[in-house]
């Protein structure tokens, strides 16, 4: 498994956005999972979407599963993260939930 620039897996440094860009890989496709000023947000997103494609025998998490829990995607993300319907695309955002 290789790791980015960032350290951790799923999450990479967007040069025009100067933000942190998560996204993971399933069945060969990239879902896109949104940008974040926050390395370890952008980590955490990349784990919630992982605990989800992956179900609960996925190991490969940057962080300890219940770190997080307060990732809230939009149902457009969930349906590709649950049916694998990855589609290339840069319109899909993650909704956070409120601090």
């Amino acid at each position: 498994m290789r790791r980015s620039v960032s350290g951790l897996k799923g999450v990479t440094w967007d040069d025009s956005s100067e933000k942190w860009k998560a996204q993971i890989g399933v069945k060969g496709r990239t879902i896109y999972l949104g940008l974040s000023s926050s390395l370890r947000e952008a980590g955490l997103t990349y784990d919630a979407a992982a605990k989800i494609a992956g179900g609960p025998y996925i190991y490969h998490l940057n962080f300890p599963r219940e770190d997080s829990e307060h990732i809230i995607f939009s149902d457009t993300v969930l349906k590709r993260l649950r049916f694998h319907e990855a589609i290339e695309s840069k319109e899909l955002w993650v909704d956070r939930a409120s601090s």
